[in-house]
């Protein structure tokens, strides 16, 4: 063996950083945004499961050469990695007049599909090795505000041209516009529901100026099949049981969507009203616990005494 050294010493010095089959620990600016990313999707734990995701992204975005091990990286890389660049603002992605062209092409393709527009930068982005969805959508924004500062062909310049849906990036997005909601968009919402369903990117069509997210946002506001007004007693009683049900079938993870259908009650209403329930019973607990060693404590004293 290596002179002073013991063989246990040996294996892991071979095992975690001489071995030339180990992969490379390094990331670039990209690729650590890419891996933060799927890091917190997977809520910063199975670290197996990260590694595996980032390989297979890396090769399907053409970053290396696909199936050979190039994208590879050992779980204990990509934790340590995440430890240390966890609060770097993610890198400013340079854009090529090609990859400008694929993106207004990859955004008319998605207009002219209708899909599901709430992972529709997600999807767009796997044509952009190296690229987030979040970069892609930044750059559309830059874009679309070039293209409205341009002359509209009759000499006036700086004038704004008319902005569909997937121009603004409302619809992709769910960012809130500044615009509020008047009674007349909530008639035509309520109507729009009823004839086609909770299929948010239809309905948002028909208000201008609204994304398929905010038309789902505010339809759980004014549904009026919504119960309303203070929570009986049975209700905190289903509330607790749907909860429990929905972090059960999904791995740990509450789907208040899904619950406030359950309950028939506005999403954000059962978010919150769980909220007060669980800190009303932390507190509860605190208490118990403090009276229970207050008690052994004076219990204890008067022994010794």
């Amino acid at each position: 063996g290596a002179r002073g050294r013991g063989p246990q010493e040996c294996l892991w010095q071979w095992t975690y950083h001489a071995d030339p089959a180990i992969p490379s620990a390094e990331f670039t600016n990209a690729q650590g945004d890419r891996l933060i990313k799927i890091a917190k999707d997977h809520e910063v734990r199975n670290w197996e499961a990260v590694a595996r995701e980032y390989e297979e992204t890396m090769d399907r975005r053409g970053a290396g050469s696909s199936g050979t091990g190039a994208n590879r990286k050992r779980p204990v890389d990509c934790l340590q990695y995440y430890q240390k660049n966890r609060k770097r603002r993610p890198t400013a992605a340079s854009w090529t007049k090609e990859e400008d062209a694929l993106l207004t092409a990859a955004v008319k393709g998605e207009e002219i599909m209708d899909g599901e527009r709430w992972n529709m930068w997600s999807r767009i982005a796997a044509s952009f090795p190296e690229k987030t969805g979040k970069q892609c959508l930044q750059r559309w924004n830059v874009l679309v505000k070039e293209t409205q500062q341009q002359p509209d062909g009759s000499g006036a310049k700086g004038k704004k041209k008319p902005q569909s849906q997937t121009q603004l990036g409302a619809g992709s997005t769910g960012r809130k516009a500044s615009n509020k909601w008047t009674e007349e968009e909530d008639e035509i919402l309520l109507k729009k529901v009823a004839e086609e369903g909770r299929k948010w990117s239809k309905v948002a069509k028909f208000i201008d100026n609204k994304s398929d997210r905010q038309c789902r946002e505010r339809y759980t506001l004014i549904d009026p099949d919504l119960k309303k007004g203070d929570w009986t007693d049975d209700e905190a009683i289903d509330l607790h049981k749907s909860v429990v049900d929905c972090y059960n079938r999904n791995g740990g993870s509450i789907k208040w969507e899904t619950v406030g259908r359950k309950m028939q009650r506005c999403t954000n209403h059962c978010r919150k009203n769980w909220s007060r329930v669980v800190n009303l019973l932390f507190t509860w607990i605190l208490k118990e616990t403090v009276r229970e060693m207050a008690s052994e404590a004076l219990s204890e004293a008067k022994h010794a005494l």
